[in-house]
């Protein structure tokens, strides 16, 4: 099975990048695989400059499928109509080299 994977990053951009891979896929009879890398922080810094600790990569994994899930679902109407949206990927890395994996 053919499958395309659109990266997304919460942009505008992002956003057509999906809706384009959409109608894409449903040309070459493929499966539209949208996918969010993150990556783990050491520690965030406030505006007053106190570090404080993030939260368990376990965590923030989940939150990424969270926000992956909610992008592809506001972007749901824009969609093409036939489209079949497959696995949704979600991985800690760079995104360069977790999208060519």
């Amino acid at each position: 099975m053919t499958r395309i994977i659109v990266g997304l990053d919460g942009s505008e951009a992002s956003r057509a990048a999906l809706v384009w891979a959409s109608h894409l896929a449903v040309r070459r009879d493929a499966d539209l695989e949208p996918a969010l890398v993150w990556q783990y922080p050491i520690a965030s810094m406030t505006a007053l400059g106190a570090v404080v600790p993030t939260l368990p990569r376990s965590e923030m994994d989940a939150a990424a499928a969270t926000d992956l899930a909610l992008m592809v679902h506001e972007a749901a109407d824009e969609l093409a109509p036939d489209v079949r949206l497959g696995t949704h990927h979600v991985a800690e890395g760079l995104a360069g080299d977790e999208l060519c994996r």
